[in-house]
């Protein structure tokens, strides 16, 4: 039987234990506590491992970069339609390490798209240049 001690608090005899209701109650939340741990890690544990499951994937998708040979880069020019020089464009990648800046290329067909919309943009300025009688010409 549980006897009230104070105001707040009951206080029962047990096998010779003195156990307080207000102690049970906070050891009831820190059982349930714990258990909704267990359960946050267990679901943890799923999620970090279904995130390493997922990474593999993207890893697996992902292809090492070769270095196009003239042939291919001239091939794709060819089929799209760009007026890219492709001994010019493989020559100056070659002497860069196939680098963009500081990092490896990933996908050679945006340079050449990148080159061919450079060549675009270059010849739709208008350079004037002047004859020999010092008349201005647009070119």
């Amino acid at each position: 039987m549980w006897k009230r001690t104070n105001n707040f608090r009951k206080t029962e005899l047990i096998n010779g234990i003195i156990f307080c209701s207000l102690c049970f109650e906070k050891q009831l939340k820190i059982d349930r506590l714990e258990k909704e741990n267990e359960s946050l890690k267990e679901k943890l544990k799923y999620r970090k491992k279904k995130d390493k499951e997922e990474l593999k994937k993207v890893k697996e998708k992902r292809k090492v970069f070769s270095p196009p040979s003239v042939e291919e880069v001239q091939g794709y020019i060819s089929e799209k339609g760009y007026n890219v020089n492709a001994n010019n464009f493989v020559d100056f990648y070659e002497s860069k390490g196939w680098m963009v800046g500081r990092n490896k290329m990933k996908a050679w067909k945006a340079a050449v798209r990148n080159w061919a919309t450079r060549n675009k943009t270059d010849k739709k300025t208008e350079r004037i240049t002047f004859d020999e009688n010092g008349i201005p010409h647009v070119t």
